[in-house]
Formats: structure tokens, C-alpha cells, sequence
């Protein structure tokens, strides 16, 4: 498992850069229903509000 979230993306090819000002980041909340996710904030058209999020589970030693 990487030390943080952006070194999982910058090791696939991920720009820090692109992912901060997407504020891309990783649930390490135990309980949280994204725990141990990649989570991508949706915002509105005009980048204020935040209509949800998008998770992506990074928890490889789970089977599906």
C-alpha cells in the first residue's frame, strides 16, 4: 500500500498536480461507507457545490 494516495496515482502515470486541483484523496475513516477508497468529489457546473462523490476501492486483499 503507498505512504499516500498521490503517490498510488503519480505510480499510474497520475500528474500531483491534476489530482490536487481535482481534490482527489483517500477515506481512512474505518465505518465511512468509502473506507479505504480513491475519492473523487462531483461538483456543479460552476465548481461550488457539491452534488456526491465517486469512490474507488484501492483494498486489493479483498476478493470481489
Amino acid at each position: 500500500f503507498p505512504v499516500t494516495i498521490t503517490e498510488f496515482f503519480v505510480d499510474r502515470g497520475f500528474n500531483a498536480k491534476v489530482l490536487d486541483s481535482y481534490d482527489v484523496g483517500l477515506c481512512v475513516s474505518k465505518g465511512h461507507q468509502m473506507f479505504m477508497r480513491v475519492v473523487v468529489p462531483v461538483y456543479d457546473e460552476f465548481g461550488t457545490g457539491l452534488i456526491g462523490c465517486v469512490g474507488r476501492s484501492i483494498a486489493f486483499d479483498h476478493q470481489v
